[in-house]
């Protein structure tokens, strides 16, 4: 008799992607202690449950000076198909109904920047900030990150809160893209 433990089994997805699912174990005799059988049982499979902590899926929508956000049907699939893929809960018709709420409170005639993160317990969240316009004319530089990405592949399909490399990217572009004062100090 055999029994894998520590073994990740991988099943295909309908959407894409994979469901897996990690058995685990423990040899439980006469003289075993049910709470220190279940301590190693969690601390066999703490490697798994150490990356998806704290994780929360997130969307940044562009709302248009008409209040409508033209790629929600793009954003809105994305979200869904990763939430399903992580195993994360999403209850559809919160989130279209906060996005109607989240849209009529926002001031007419500006453009948004709106920020949707999806937490591991289904929860949604919602911050928006007003976008600044680009001025017209001028062009747009590309600069690459001097940094690898450092997301686990299995995660690279999603957009997550785990960004400390792509912020520090964003941060390092603003600075160099800051103009250099030349009056005297």
């Amino acid at each position: 008799l055999s029994v894998p433990i520590r073994t990740l089994e991988l099943q295909p997805h309908a959407q894409g992607g994979h469901h897996a699912r990690l058995p685990v174990g423990a040899g439980i005799t006469i003289d075993s202690d049910a709470r220190t059988e279940w301590a190693e049982c969690l601390l066999k499979g703490e490697f798994a449950r150490r990356d998806m902590a704290g994780l929360d899926l997130i969307e940044t929508l562009r709302v248009d000076s008409n209040g409508q956000v033209p790629l929600w049907p793009a954003h809105r699939a994305r979200l869904c198909a990763s939430a399903a893929t992580l195993g994360l809960p999403l209850d559809t018709a919160l989130l279209d109904a906060g996005l109607a709420a989240q849209l009529a409170a926002l001031a007419p005639g500006q453009c948004w920047r709106l920020r949707l993160a999806l937490g591991p317990d289904g929860q949604l969240h919602w911050r928006h900030a007003p976008l600044p316009a680009l001025p017209a004319g001028v062009p747009v530089k590309v600069l690459l990150a001097t940094a690898p990405v450092d997301t686990p592949a299995w995660l690279l399909a999603h957009k997550t809160s785990r960004r400390d490399r792509y912020d520090a990217a964003i941060a390092q572009a603003e600075e160099a893209l800051r103009p250099i004062s030349t009056e005297a100090e």
